[in-house]
């Protein structure tokens, strides 16, 4: 079955539904999935450079995903290890590091990578992002793993020369894109739309894709939302068979967009305080994408708030047979690389996110057995990464 075969009764279900969800059901849905950003803090509601000419050269294709191609996602997402934005991720990207930890992810069973991709790294450095990102979606394909691209972000601080370029562990940190300002106006949109229709054109049928995300958490945000449904028309118009999703923190948030819709719903739920509580987050997840016929998967998880020794380390087993067990087409946890935490409120913290140092161990073999879904020999460590030890020191004096 081709791509267009595949949406061709869910779209028609999805709209009926959405119709006839009233606002009581919307609001039972908010809530129950997310436990907000990786680090659960607050953020508010709330281009310098000339926008290149799309690449028109021809991706690698397939004849279009099964069905199937939705499902059975076992994902991480995925920054290289001493990056803490897009910005970073791709102005450092390093070919040989990239199949490094794509072979780490693999000897965990993973098959699938969410990673953020840069709108300004591709605006001010079009040629060696295209490059770059066609070496990810090749490594990727080769090792039997798909890409989820997520195209804009939320979180984080302004797109400014010195907060893209920063680099200093102390300061550094999560990058939102595009800008506030951006956002707000419509008239500053052309180079947003330019660059969504140049990467879906060129990787919407691509080995390596999985789907095409939107912008991650994008929330209710009145100008956000409208932003994103226009980058979903554009996506649509550059390949209207490329799967299209948006980086839900709620259930309820993948109800905004309809026009076009969704081929996949998202939620997050990084901390729950317990395990009942991801069960209840993952029975409501199933129950949603029944009535709509559509795939769920929980882009964003951790672990337990309140399993030992430490809250602040990573637990993926107090969660992993939980999440597995529930009835979605797919998760991804939160994150394959061990380093500090996404964002400055909990990284001052000192949390700790990943699985893998870059040398391969791991700092937990039981988290790696728990995600790999099998018994193994790990060689783990529970320190911090070295390069990220002046972090930890200033986090120490506080």
């Amino acid at each position: 079955m081709g791509r267009g075969d595949s949406r061709s009764d869910g779209t028609g279900s999805r709209r009926r539904f959405l119709r006839r969800v009233g606002a009581g059901t919307a609001s039972a849905l908010t809530g129950l999935s997310g436990c907000g950003r990786p680090d659960s803090e607050p953020r508010p509601p709330t281009a310098d450079s000339e926008t290149p000419e799309p690449d028109t050269a021809t991706p690698t294709a397939t004849a279009g995903p099964e069905p199937s191609r939705l499902t059975d996602v076992r994902g991480a997402v995925y920054f290289p290890s001493r990056t803490f934005n897009q910005y970073q991720a791709w102005e450092m990207y390093d070919p040989a590091e990239a199949v490094r930890d794509l072979s780490y992810a693999r000897s965990v069973n993973v098959n699938a990578l969410r990673t953020l991709v840069s709108y300004e790294y591709w605006r001010n450095n079009p040629v060696d992002a295209r490059r770059k990102l066609d070496h990810l979606f090749a490594a990727a394909a080769e090792r039997g793993i798909r890409v989820l691209p997520v195209l804009f972000e939320s979180i984080g601080e302004e797109p400014t020369a010195e907060n893209l370029h920063e680099r200093d562990v102390l300061h550094n940190g999560a990058i939102r894109s595009p800008s506030h300002q951006v956002i707000s106006n419509e008239s500053e949109w052309s180079g947003p739309h330019q660059f969504v229709r140049w990467f879906v054109a060129r990787y919407g049928a691509h080995d390596g894709l999985l789907a095409v995300e939107v912008m991650n958490e994008p929330g209710e945000w009145t100008d956000r939302v409208r932003f994103c449904r226009a980058m979903l028309q554009s996506a649509r118009g550059a390949d209207p068979e490329a799967p299209l999703t948006m980086g839900c923190l709620d259930l309820s948030n993948n109800l905004q967009y309809d026009e076009p819709g969704l081929d996949i719903f998202q939620f997050h739920y990084n901390l729950p305080p317990t395990a009942a509580h991801m069960e209840t987050a993952l029975a409501e997840a199933s129950r949603l994408s029944r009535e709509t016929e559509t795939p769920v998967w929980l882009t964003e998880w951790q672990r337990t708030r309140e399993e030992p020794p430490d809250v602040l380390v990573p637990n993926y087993s107090s969660l992993a047979a939980t999440v597995r067990a529930g009835d979605i087409a797919g998760d991804f946890f939160w994150q394959l690389m061990l380093k500090p935490a996404y964002g400055y409120v909990q990284r001052a913290r000192g949390r700790l996110n990943g699985l893998f140092y870059e040398d391969g161990w791991v700092y937990s073999a039981d988290d790696a057995r728990a995600i790999a879904g099998e018994d193994g020999e790990w060689n783990s460590r529970q320190t911090w990464p070295e390069w990220a030890q002046e972090l930890r020191r200033a986090g120490d004096e506080q």
